[in-house]
């Protein structure tokens, strides 16, 4: 519910559509959406549950997991993941993890769109776009109790 404010100020000021899950099993289920500010059509996916691996969603969640598999030890040392069409060819997305008071992650915030609005031509995420994740998983970080962001 902390998070509400924070993935709608997002979706706003990013242009994309805005996310937050937690991890269930090999899934991640998407507990709030926000769609993009734009007249595109656009379906609510409050609920849906996404396999965790093709996710940036996911991979945030997995990286911090209990298991936090090798092949994620990037994510852990950006601090943050990106989806480049694995999911859906020509869409991505960016997402930072959000922390408890005790720095145990609980949920990842992210946004979704097409990959050139949020990548560039080599696939890096745009810095703005990027900071904008990571600023507001920070803010919701914080407000669970979490001091270090």
């Amino acid at each position: 519910a902390r998070s509400s404010n924070w993935a709608d100020a997002l979706a706003s000021r990013s242009g994309q559509a805005g996310r937050l899950a937690t991890l269930a099993g090999t899934e991640v289920v998407v507990v709030h959406h926000v769609f993009r500010p734009d007249d595109s059509a656009q379906v609510l996916e409050v609920g849906t549950a996404l396999p965790a691996r093709s996710t940036a969603l996911g991979k945030v969640l997995l990286a911090y997991g209990a298991t936090h598999p090798p092949e994620l030890a990037e994510v852990r040392a950006h601090g943050w993941a990106a989806e480049r069409g694995e999911q859906e060819p020509g869409l991505g997305a960016i997402a930072a993890p959000v922390r408890a008071a005790g720095g145990l992650v609980v949920a990842a915030l992210g946004v979704g769109g097409p990959l050139t609005s949020l990548f560039d031509g080599r696939g890096v995420p745009r810095s703005l776009l990027l900071a904008m994740v990571v600023d507001a998983a920070h803010a919701v970080s914080r407000e669970l109790g979490h001091g270090g962001g």
